[in-house]
């Protein structure tokens, strides 16, 4: 019995999140406030000669789902955070931590390093790149790692300069070489930019209680994204609550009621979870979530960006590089690049030999 309660509860001293923060899950609350902990009820959940939990860091979580909702939005904002200071952020998935301990976002296509592809490294070693941990009760660290296979694409070698074009003189070498280095510091701090816009439109969605949303942008939503309770699987065989009493109080709402709860607890989540930076290849993807999402609730994308343009702006060192120019904030804000790669079609080599029979 001890054992099955340890796999159905988790202990609050080892959460990767802050226990009093209200911000984190909003439609949850704080841990320190939620009746679902064994602190609630001590004794029930005492073992024989063991003193009941007195804190709430001494007691443990009843409530799964809303744990491992609160280790994804923490190791979200976590990684937001770290991409400020290392655009190049890596999520490596721990050793033994379970899937649902990640969140979903990251866990499927390329975004996430599993465990046998990365080896820890001191932050010196050759070839040692920023990481955080995805998962578990220390997601959200920072650690080095040094990847078992390239994580990048290998740069293509250049071009040779046929012999009747005159050689290059050194200034003009030095000039582009100037002006590549401008060149990528400026995507790099793009990338900073849409990290930390992603984070103002969470922030907006957040905010937003979906009353003016009509009923039919909320199907149309709940149809294309799906719902938070569809996502996470919370009602299934054999669990205590019953869904039908969920659903008789939900059918006696009111239309704008309904269309609010819908907003809040299923459709908010999975939107906000959409908002969530992976890597400088994800930047044109989420630039595009961005801007959707601001037409969504009505907000003008122009204002964000001149906000969070002010808040990260080009470092003044930059006005030392050939060819700088500052850079116009009235103008209109930069439309999503998004990454596209164009693959040449392969040759069957079945073609050859269908040829040489006919």
């Amino acid at each position: 019995m001890r054992r099955h309660l340890a796999e159905l509860t988790r202990t609050l001293n080892r959460a990767p999140f802050p226990l009093d923060d209200d911000t984190l899950h909003p439609s949850a609350g704080a841990c320190t406030n939620c009746p679902l902990t064994t602190l609630a009820a001590p004794l029930l959940f005492a073992h024989q000669g063991d003193e009941p939990p007195a804190a709430i860091k001494d007691a443990r979580c009843l409530n799964r789902t809303c744990w491992n909702e609160k280790c994804h939005r923490s190791a979200e904002r976590t990684a937001t955070k770290l991409r400020a200071e290392h655009p190049d952020l890596l999520l490596v998935a721990p050793r033994e931590v379970l899937p649902e301990e990640i969140p979903a976002g990251w866990r499927s296509g390329s975004l996430l390093l599993p465990a046998h592809a990365y080896e820890k490294v001191k932050k010196n070693s050759d070839g040692a790149q920023a990481a955080m941990l995805a998962g578990g009760t220390q997601a959200g660290r920072l650690v080095w790692v040094k990847p078992t296979y390239p994580t990048r694409a290998t740069r293509l070698p250049h071009p040779d300069i046929p012999a009747s074009n005159p050689p290059t003189s050194e200034p003009a070498a030095s000039s582009s070489s100037s002006s590549d280095i401008l060149a990528e510091r400026r995507a790099k701090h793009m990338n900073r930019r849409i990290a930390r816009l992603a984070e103002r439109t969470r922030e907006l969605l957040e905010a937003t209680d979906g009353k003016a949303l009509s009923v039919r942008t909320l199907i149309a939503l709940a149809h294309v994204f799906g719902t938070n309770q569809s996502r996470k699987g919370i009602w299934q065989y054999g669990c205590t609550p019953d869904p039908w009493d969920d659903f008789d109080s939900f059918h006696a709402l009111s239309e704008e009621e309904a269309g609010a709860e819908i907003w809040t607890c299923q459709l908010r989540p999975v939107l906000v979870s959409r908002l969530q930076y992976c890597g400088p290849n994800d930047t044109g993807r989420l630039h595009k979530e961005i801007l959707d999402a601001l037409k969504l609730i009505g907000a003008s994308f122009p204002d964000l960006y001149l906000t969070v343009a002010r808040e990260l702006p080009e470092p003044k060192a930059w006005a030392t590089l050939p060819g700088y120019e500052p850079e116009d904030l009235s103008a209109e804000p930069p439309a999503p690049v998004m990454n596209l790669r164009s693959f040449e079609p392969h040759e069957n080599p079945l073609d050859e030999v269908r040829n040489e029979a006919a």
